[in-house]
């Protein structure tokens, strides 16, 4: 069972996040979803201030195969679930020591 949230955010701020998440290949929905669902996990909100930093920034316990658990308990297909999951731990593997996103490039 799903509920909706309504969140009033800047405008600008809504098409930078759709950007940065269609680049890793999510939407501002899953992104959000899980968000929060690491929120909860962990009970930890994650935010760096300046630079990004994946060896400091990236939750070790936040992997592809959790996002994978996490999408499945959220009614998404396992198949896309399975893609994303894989795709964001391609990203984690391939980013290792450096920026998920280079800001200054955004």
């Amino acid at each position: 069972m799903t509920t909706q949230v309504n969140l009033k955010i800047d405008k600008k701020l809504k098409k930078e996040a759709e950007q940065l998440a269609k680049k890793i290949g999510l939407n501002l929905s899953t992104v959000l979803r899980l968000l929060l669902a690491n929120f909860v996990n962990t009970k930890k909100i994650n935010i760096a201030l300046g630079n990004y930093d994946s060896e400091l920034d990236t939750d070790p316990q936040l992997t592809g195969q959790l996002m994978e658990l996490i999408l499945v308990k959220e009614g998404k297909s396992s198949a896309y679930a399975k893609a994303v999951g894989e795709s964001y731990q391609a990203l984690l593997d391939a980013e290792k020591g450096e920026a998920l996103v280079n800001w200054q490039d955004v």
